[in-house]
């Protein structure tokens, strides 16, 4: 590879870098330019050093204008349906019913837990929603409106 020294930059081949730098070639044509084994680097470093020659302004990146904000209306407030039994009256037997033990459970009693200690009884009602009744399926499931 030829080295460039000060000889190789002569006045005339500099006013000729000066030209085409000006005409808003890349560094790259340049150096296809003037030929001779110069490299896009050398036109580059010539470039910096060389007096009044001014850099060429960047790319100036416009971005898109921005998007216009969605509004949202906000959801209207769903009230919460009211359990049918007292959180208090969630452990007692409903009226009208016998609390019957593990052993009376079947899939079509209600399985809801009426007390914590033994022996264990629960409600028996008749199953209306999963394994309660209509009364506690109320206190222990969400709608899908809660969720």
């Amino acid at each position: 590879m030829k080295h460039f020294t000060s000889d190789t930059w002569t006045e005339g081949r500099v006013e000729r870098l000066r030209a085409l730098w000006a005409d808003g070639l890349s560094l790259t044509v340049i150096a296809r330019e003037l030929g001779d084994g110069v490299t896009r680097s050398a036109v580059a470093g010539k470039l910096s050093r060389l007096k009044g020659v001014k850099q060429r302004p960047t790319v100036v990146r416009v971005s898109p204008p921005p998007r216009p904000k969605v509004v949202r209306e906000p959801l209207p407030v769903v009230e919460k349906p009211q359990p049918t039994i007292a959180a208090a009256e969630m452990w007692h037997a409903l009226p009208g019913t016998v609390p019957i033990s593990l052993e009376e459970l079947t899939r079509d009693l209600c399985a809801w837990p009426i007390n914590d200690t033994k022996p264990y009884l629960f409600c028996g009602c008749k199953v209306a929603r999963g394994s309660f009744c209509a009364a506690h399926a109320s206190v222990g499931y969400r709608s899908d409106a809660e969720k």
